[in-house]
This record gives C-alpha cells, structure tokens and sequence, in this order.
C-alpha cells in the first residue's frame, strides 16, 4: 500500500498484479482499478514497493520492477531457481531468496544494476526480517544473521 493505492496479486492459476484505490465503495471494478499485469507476475511471494517502483519475482526466479503508477515494466532480470520467499529491503539493497538457499542482492533502482549472489546451507522458503542492522535468513538447517561489517576509522 502506497499513496491511496493498494498492490495485489491473485496468486495461483493465472496470477495478475492490481493496481486498486482505496478510497472506492460497492463495486470499484471499473472505477478504481488503474492497471494490472500479468506477465512475470509471482503466485507466492508478495510484492515490495519502494521510491515509486514495485520489485517482485516469480516463482520461477524472473525479477521485475513496475513503475507503480502506470504498470510499466522499468527492468526485468532472471536470476535463477524457484522462489517462494518475499523480496525485502535492508540496507539499501533488496534481497531475493531462492529455494536452493541463494540470495541475491539488488539495488532498488531504474535498472537491475549488477547482482550479487550469496549461498546458504539449506532450502528457503521464509521471507527474511530485518531487525536493526542484521538481516535474518532461515533455511531448513539453519536461522543466519548477517551484517554488515563495520569499518573503524
């Protein structure tokens, strides 16, 4: 939810993303739906919107930014594996976990930018939660927390 207006997806057997006002009474179908789209569209993980932009990725591992307002694909880039975890933003980057136990990180911007990857022992299927600094991941050997490394001057 963002500024009046909510993102959804439908989930399973033909998953759309809407873009749906808030403000409606009754039967808002023809009149508060602003967009949807289909293509790339996740059946579980939810989308992230942030500055103006909506980040998700499919469960086949195809990662998408919209323009919130109009529905307009900016970017999309495969990354690889099944998704069933959220994306999340931390730090300034958004992490994508896989069910192989791979994250990618992104930064949120106009282009998918170069990506890093790192691998955990172990299957994720639970979004991460950010607490603070650190970045919890839990796989299915594991709950790992992850910081950044402070720099002294």
């Amino acid at each position: 939810y963002a500024d009046g207006v909510i993102y959804m997806c439908t989930g399973y057997f033909g998953p759309e993303m809407a873009a749906i006002k808030v403000d409606g009474l009754g039967n808002v179908t023809d009149s508060h739906v602003l967009w949807h789209i289909k293509k790339g569209v996740p059946e579980n993980p939810s989308p992230l919107i942030h500055e103006g932009r909506i980040f998700f990725v499919s469960d086949k591992g195809i990662a998408t930014a919209v323009e919130a307002g109009t529905g307009k694909q900016i970017w999309s880039r495969r990354l690889g594996g099944n998704f069933s975890a959220s994306p999340i933003l931390a730090g300034g980057h958004i992490y994508f976990c896989n069910e192989q136990g791979e994250t990618y990180l992104i930064k949120p911007g106009p282009t998918a930018g170069p990506v890093r990857k790192q691998t955990l022992d172990g299957h994720i299927l639970a979004s991460p939660a950010a607490v603070g600094k650190s970045l919890y991941i839990r796989t299915d050997k594991a709950l790992y927390c992850l910081e950044e490394a402070s720099i002294s001057e």
